[in-house]
């Protein structure tokens, strides 16, 4: 297992999307270089990893099963998801770190795409990520006799990533966090229902539909794709306040201490590390409850979620 993750089935979405870089290599002009320079990144690939571990709470041998049992067609549109989410991920930061949102020159310890290639051909590039993201998914290969059953499930996926990713969910969180860059809200209680407010779309939205659509893409029920949008976007607003409580690390590969430059509010201003830390287990641990109740709590998903939360500053 790779941190919980069936080798053979990451090591598919890996060669697809290499495959999908290896595509935009060979488009004609400038937009090109960006995008494989995006694709390039040494992202950790929390999204597609939470996405096949979802997965394979629903369908545990789908990415090792060659004995039919589990249909190829949805092996493949597995590992689509989980690709196609890791794109809308990208996307999200190309756009975040461009001089008119968070205006970051570093990220994943190197320049951001807007600072090699110029903020006009950086918004490019982060508007084909997000509109290829659906065709990766809408084209996964399905045999005739399949194609209807395999069509609502691919529907599915895309309504819940298209949905966390639109203007109810992380663009609408982008919004929410622009408004708070300058800390305008002085009161404590409204500065941190407000920062709540941000993570649960801004992250929360896009790793729960990642837990979503790994549930939805193996065929799980309605009740566990449910269960598994809740369980996701709380680890998502968990995994963002980690996100807050690095700011001052030197082991975050974005510009160190850049909230704390900037007066943006945080949970590491608002609450300091020791109450941050504590939310993240409460909220970690709600989600595995949930999951928990509804009995498609695996020990691999529940290590994951606990791996998360141990980051180190």
């Amino acid at each position: 297992m790779i941190n919980g993750v069936n080798p053979d089935g990451f090591n598919a979405v890996i060669a697809k999307w290499r495959a999908i870089r290896d595509g935009y290599a060979g488009i004609d002009g400038s937009l090109n270089e960006a995008l494989v320079y995006a694709m390039d990144g040494s992202g950790k690939m929390v999204r597609p990893r939470i996405c096949l571990i979802a997965a394979s709470a629903v369908s545990p041998r789908w990415a090792s099963d060659q004995n039919s049992m589990v249909p190829a067609w949805r092996r493949d549109l597995i590992i689509a998801a989980a690709v196609a989410v890791e794109m809308v991920h990208n996307y999200s930061l190309i756009h975040d770190d461009l001089p008119c949102m968070d205006n970051d020159d570093m990220r994943r310890g190197r320049p951001t795409l807007h600072k090699v290639y110029g903020e006009a051909i950086a918004l490019l590039a982060g508007d084909a990520l997000l509109t290829d993201s659906f065709s990766v998914i809408a084209e996964s290969p399905v045999p005739d006799e399949n194609a209807g059953h395999c069509a609502g499930d691919a529907m599915a996926c895309i309504r819940e990533l298209a949905g966390a990713a639109g203007g109810r969910g992380m663009i609408f969180g982008q919004s929410l966090d622009l408004a708070n860059a300058a800390g305008n809200l002085h009161e404590p209680g409204a500065a941190l229902m407000n920062l709540e407010r941000i993570h649960q779309h801004k992250t929360g939205a896009l790793l729960g539909a990642a837990c979503a659509i790994g549930a939805a893409a193996a065929g799980g029920s309605k009740k566990a794709v449910t269960a598994f949008r809740f369980a996701g976007s709380q680890i998502g607003v968990a995994f963002q306040i980690m996100d807050d409580l690095l700011d001052d690390s030197d082991n975050i590969g974005k510009t160190q201490g850049k909230d704390a430059t900037t007066g943006k509010q945080t949970y590491l201003s608002l609450l300091g590390r020791t109450r941050g830390l504590e939310l993240v287990q409460g909220l970690t641990s709600g989600a595995l409850q949930g999951l928990n109740e509804v009995g498609i709590l695996t020990p691999d998903f529940e290590a994951f979620a606990a791996a998360l939360c141990r980051r180190k500053f």
